[in-house]
This record gives C-alpha cells, sequence and structure tokens, in this order.
C-alpha cells in the first residue's frame, strides 16, 4: 500500500491514546508523509511583459517559468502551481522578486491567484519611481483540494503599459 497524507484529524484522532495499540506500520508512515507537507517552487526563467487590456485589469503574468523543487505539486504551464495531493490542505504561498514598467509613474498591483480569482487583500502596489527593477515580497494564505492552482496577477493601475515580473513563487503545505 502506498504511503498516504491524511488530515490532521484523522491523525489526532488515531494517535489519541493507542491504547488499543492499533497503530499499525502504515499508520506510522502515513504520519511520516503526512508531516512531510506538499512543496513546489517555481522561478521566472524568461520575463516577459504583460500588456492589460486596461487600467485596473487584472491578469495572469507573463513569462517561462521553471520548475525548482516540487512535491505533490505540479507545473503544468509556466506561471502555475497546481496541487496534486490529497487531502485539501492548507498552503502558503509567497512570490519573491522584482517588477518594472516602461512608464516611471505607473502603479503596479501585483497579487498571488488561486483558480484564476485574485487572494485579497494580498496586494502590493506602489509608483515604480523609476523604470527599472523594483524589489517585492507578497505572501498569501489559502487551502487547496487536489487539481486546485496558484499563479502570480498583475495589473497596471494606470494604464496599459506593459509589466514585468521576475522572482520565485512558492506554496508550502502547514498543518492546520
Amino acid at each position: 500500500m502506498p504511503d498516504t497524507q491524511r488530515t490532521k484529524s484523522s491523525l489526532a484522532t488515531l494517535l489519541a491514546d493507542n491504547t488499543s495499540g492499533d497503530i499499525s506500520a502504515q499508520d506510522q508512515r502515513d504520519f511520516l508523509e503526512t508531516m512531510d507537507g506538499a512543496y513546489g517552487h517555481i522561478w521566472f526563467s524568461s520575463e516577459t511583459g504583460t500588456t492589460p487590456a486596461g487600467a485596473g485589469t487584472a491578469l495572469k503574468a507573463l513569462g517561462t517559468t521553471t520548475s525548482q523543487t516540487l512535491k505533490n505539486f505540479t507545473m503544468p504551464s509556466n506561471n502555475r502551481l497546481t496541487y496534486t495531493g490529497d487531502p485539501t490542505v492548507p498552503v502558503f504561498v509567497r512570490f519573491f522578486g522584482y517588477y518594472s514598467v516602461a512608464t516611471a509613474a505607473d502603479i503596479c498591483t501585483v497579487r498571488i491567484a488561486k483558480n484564476d480569482s485574485v487572494l485579497s487583500p494580498q496586494v502590493f502596489s506602489e509608483p515604480s519611481g523609476n523604470a527599472i527593477l523594483t524589489p517585492i515580497q507578497i505572501e498569501a494564505s489559502t487551502t487547496l483540494d487536489t487539481d486546485d492552482y496558484v499563479e502570480l496577477w498583475l495589473t497596471n493601475e494606470d494604464g496599459t503599459n506593459a509589466v514585468t515580473v521576475g522572482g520565485t513563487l512558492s506554496a508550502v503545505t502547514f498543518m492546520g
């Protein structure tokens, strides 16, 4: 039998006191699998400017991404981490990198999205002050079911000038 991730509540029930001695070797392996958790890390290996259709329009950041480490996650397409594990898990998502815009006065908003819906209120927005790289770090917490995914989305709040992002997008499960 393969080792299986279990929910925190099912482990708590199993390990409550074990007075009957029911914990098997498989239960112990499942416990270890559950404690190891799932994680996924991708990085933008080739950045591409994303041009919004209009001011304030949020859309998925373009660019080529490369997977770094994946456990119970896949990267089926650029800028997407898909959870392949079971059961539903709480996840901490983080983007650490930079953005740049062609016009120094533009305000850029960078967000983390789950299944094409922007997670609120985890938003980063400020005028770049220049047209070069501006470092950012944004974070969000959510839960993921099997085949749910997270992505990096962005907006140019002032217009349709292209916005470019680069960096690492990570998702890590934790016991809730």
